[in-house]
């Protein structure tokens, strides 16, 4: 196989127990000399920033890398107060929960924490991080003043 692609084969016959070499040349243009290293180019940034964006994406940006740390910093709190808890289950539970965070908090969306985390992360207040990250200071502050009503889920009526 070069490059996931057969580009040489040979048909043998064997009987049970039998064995034989097989030598196979590629043709001269499928021998490529490859690199020992392998560059993969990062992914290129998504800009502007949406509720849909990565939550790490808010990094691309002053702003948003200050917005970005305050957020992180809620899990590095617990973090340290798991940290300060005696060995034994309840603290490897608080560390699986923490690491699980972080990874949350790096790959879902804005919007995706906001439905989760509820009245912990308003969806204005996403809407509001997102305009902040694009510049749009006015906009992202009129986001976080927004009220907006959040109907009860059946279980709290």
């Amino acid at each position: 196989f070069i490059d996931g692609e057969l580009r040489a084969f040979k048909k043998v016959y064997l009987k049970p127990g039998e064995s034989v070499s097989v030598t196979l040349t590629p043709e001269p243009e499928d021998q490529i000399d490859y690199p020992d290293e392998l560059v993969i180019p990062p992914d290129k940034p998504s800009f502007p920033v949406t509720t849909e964006s990565p939550v790490s994406d808010i990094n691309q940006t002053f702003i948003g890398r200050i917005l970005y740390k305050r957020i992180i910093s809620i899990v590095e709190k617990q973090a340290k107060a798991a940290e300060k808890m005696p060995e034994g289950p309840e603290k490897d539970n608080c560390r699986k929960g923490i690491f699980f965070l972080r990874k949350a908090l790096d790959s879902n969306s804005l919007r995706t924490l906001s439905m989760t985390a509820r009245s912990s992360l308003p969806y204005n207040f996403a809407q509001g991080i997102v305009e902040l990250t694009n510049g749009h200071i006015l906009k992202g502050a009129a986001c976080f003043l927004r009220k907006i009503k959040v109907p009860k889920l059946p279980k709290e009526k």
